[in-house]
């Protein structure tokens, strides 16, 4: 029988601290997890700011360059970094910048064939 491949969740519970992300990619290996999943998103294109999740959002964004640190201590640690893309240019950042073999649809991405990063997704997988 194949072994379960065990996906952490750490999403935004790092609250956009470097440190504690990188911690969670520790806990998460230190649990025998085989990867470890984050969301990428910049804020200002997820949500309009008189959403009230914006604050919460904002304050958990992680930059372009600080989920490049956390891929490559994931790599250094023995696990998979993984990511949920909320646009476009986070998509192709996870797939082209940092090479990611999988990436995590977000779930209202599975019932929206509208969406331009599920389109891009199939093409991605089909090609």
């Amino acid at each position: 029988m194949e072994r379960t491949f065990i996906i952490a969740e750490a999403g935004i519970n790092h609250q956009g601290d470097l440190d504690q992300a990188k911690a969670l990619v520790e806990a998460a290996k230190e649990c025998g997890c085989d990867a470890v999943k984050f969301q990428s998103y910049q804020t200002d294109r997820r949500v309009e700011k008189s959403n009230p999740a914006y604050d919460i959002l904002k304050k958990c964004e992680l930059t372009y360059d600080q989920q490049t640190d956390l891929k490559i201590h994931a790599d250094k640690v023995g696990i998979e970094f993984l990511s949920t893309a909320f646009d476009e240019e986070a998509l192709f950042f996870l797939i082209e910048r940092l090479g990611l073999r999988r990436i995590k649809l977000a779930s209202f991405d599975v019932t929206n064939t509208n969406r331009k990063v599920f389109q891009i997704i199939l093409c991605w997988w089909a090609c």
